[in-house]
């Protein structure tokens, strides 16, 4: 069966200084933060990845970027499987002032989720953008294992102030589940299917669900994909599919690579021969909000729909 799978949403906004920290039916408790690191622990050491702060879900932190190249580093210990979001808000009402929060794997690597608003730009900017103001900065993404993973709040490239100005700022961190599929990332990590299978599953702007459904040659498989609810923000998502297993069609299902991608709501699969399909579900819209969740049913049936599109092989 396919592991179960989780969330977890980052979320920071510029404001005061403490940490807040709330366990189911316990009360929330603070501690004063100076640079991003509570006071007893003394200076700011968390500058670098490697000393990094360590926080906890459903925690908040108000902290201060002393200036603008001052860095605030956080680690997170992520649940395979779930959704892990970043939320960045100003606090404070001088409109020069622009900082980003920025999501990285274990091994440093960026997580390059970021989508556009459409009014203002890069959805991890608080603060002023490059078309105006924004609210809050977002980054996000879906734990692919039980690890640790590390949130950067630093001055953003549209910052207009001093370079020895501060910037108070508050980073929450909260994690959802999805859906049991979850990690479905891409096609190594894919959700087996079988002809006859349903699946009810919760997709997400930074969430990439991948199925694998083998077909044997010189059957006909309808593939169907229905939206049945949005929470937050709604989005434009697609059904691609695709006989290629690459990374980055897997991941990227508007980029069809070397291999075939097709985009609907109803295929039909009719190989010559034995072949594995890849069904990917996920954001489309590149101004979509970061935050809005959809619920969708997959169904895979035996037989040829007249709706369907023929999905031909490379």
């Amino acid at each position: 069966m396919v592991p179960a799978g989780i969330a977890l949403v980052l979320v920071a906004a510029l404001m005061a200084s403490s940490v807040t920290a709330a366990e189911p039916g316990e009360a929330s408790h603070s501690q004063e933060m100076d640079g991003g690191v509570p006071n007893d622990v003394g200076g700011e050491p968390n500058d670098v990845m490697g000393n990094a702060t360590e926080v906890e879900t459903s925690q908040s932190v108000n902290a201060t970027l002393s200036s603008g190249s001052d860095a605030d580093w956080y680690a997170v210990n992520a649940t395979s499987g779930d959704s892990l979001i970043a939320e960045l808000a100003l606090r404070t009402n001088d409109s020069d002032q622009s900082i980003k929060v920025e999501l990285f794997r274990p091994t440093g690597e960026r997580i390059a989720e970021y989508t556009e608003d459409q009014m203002h730009g890069p959805q991890y900017v608080a603060g002023n953008g490059p078309f105006g103001e924004q609210e809050l900065g977002v980054a996000a993404d879906v734990a692919e294992g039980n690890r640790t993973y590390y949130v950067r709040v630093t001055e953003s490239q549209w910052a207009e102030t001093d370079e020895n100005a501060s910037s108070p700022y508050t980073l929450s961190v909260r994690s959802s589940d999805l859906d049991r599929y979850d990690p479905n990332e891409n096609s190594s990590v894919a959700s087996t299917l079988s002809v006859g299978d349903s699946v009810n599953a919760t997709a997400a702007s930074y969430d990439h669900d991948v199925y694998a459904v083998d077909v044997e040659g010189g059957e006909n498989v309808t593939v169907s994909v229905r939206e049945t609810g949005e929470s937050g923000s709604a989005f434009s998502s697609m059904l691609a599919v695709t006989t290629n297993a690459s990374a980055d069609v897997a991941t990227n299902p508007e980029d069809g690579g070397s291999g075939h991608r097709t985009t609907g709501s109803t295929f039909v699969l009719s190989p010559d021969e034995n072949e594995t399909y890849y069904l990917v579900y996920a954001e489309a819209d590149d101004n979509a909000a970061l935050l809005g969740t959809e619920n969708y049913t997959l169904t895979v049936e035996d037989g040829q729909s007249s709706d369907g599109d023929d999905v031909p092989l490379c």
